[in-house]
This record gives C-alpha cells, sequence and structure tokens, in this order.
C-alpha cells in the first residue's frame, strides 16, 4: 500500500494543480505508544521488592499540619528515578509519627511511597517545595502489599 503525504491544500507534484486540495487515498492509524521496555531481572533481584511491586496496592492520605511547636514531618525519603514519588526510607520524630500513634490502621511507614502533596505531583522538586512552603500537608500515599 502506498500512502501519499502532503498537506491538505497543496497540489500534488503529479500535475494534478488545477484540481484543489488533495488528500491521501488511503491513511494509516498511528502505531499504538510502546510500553517501556526494562531490562530481565537478575537471579538476585528476583526475590528483591522491586520499586513498583506486584500486588495488591492500598491508597490512603495522611494529613498533618505544621505548628510553632512541631514543623518537621519526621521522614527520610529517597527520591524515584522511574516516576515522580518519594520513597519514605525512615519515620523520625515529628509530625507523622505523631499521626501514625494517633491513626495506626493508616501509619505511614518504611517503603511508602507518597506520590502527591496537597494535590502537586507534577515533579520530585515540586512535591519538595509543597511540603517547605506548605502550613498544612496532605499526603497521597500508595502502598504495595
Amino acid at each position: 500500500v502506498v500512502v501519499e503525504q502532503q498537506a491538505i491544500g497543496t497540489p500534488k507534484e503529479s500535475g494534478e494543480a488545477g484540481r484543489g486540495p488533495q488528500t491521501p487515498s488511503v491513511t494509516q492509524p498511528p502505531p499504538p505508544p510502546r510500553p517501556p521496555t526494562s531490562a530481565a531481572p537478575s537471579p538476585s533481584s528476583a526475590t528483591a521488592p522491586s520499586s513498583t511491586p506486584a500486588g495488591a496496592q492500598r491508597s490512603f492520605q495522611v494529613t498533618v499540619e505544621k505548628t510553632d511547636a512541631e514543623s518537621k514531618l519526621g521522614l527520610d525519603t529517597v527520591a524515584k528515578k522511574n516516576y515522580v514519588a518519594l520513597k519514605v526510607s525512615k519515620v523520625k520524630e515529628g509530625l507523622v509519627a505523631k499521626w501514625n500513634e494517633q491513626h495506626p490502621e493508616e501509619a505511614l511507614q518504611a517503603g511508602d511511597l507518597i506520590v502527591a502533596v496537597n494535590g502537586e505531583s507534577s515533579s520530585v522538586d515540586a512535591i519538595y517545595k509543597t511540603i517547605s512552603r506548605d502550613t498544612k500537608i496532605t499526603l497521597s500515599i500508595h502502598r504495595f502489599e
């Protein structure tokens, strides 16, 4: 199948200049987007948790408010490279630890992913800026169980 590509409204070069706008007689849809490719897991990583583990995903929100007496969330996080998220590596003393005491069923823990803060999820830098700037903080959490 031969498909001619040309801008609509320009004559074809085959001498059809006086016949008005031409469109290709056959159109093909664009190819579907390709899924991201990844290397096959090595034997050593086959049993280790992956950055996006397979399994049930649980989502919940943690809301804390900074005060003059307590303004630290009390989290150690690592920015994810493959997607916008902060992985919690440790919960320390601070607002989140107090949240955890009051909400044991939705306690933030190491391994949880912070995927948005106050609705901000455009970049890791934007998430960190939102945490620094805002007084009331709502963390959107994903947990793979």
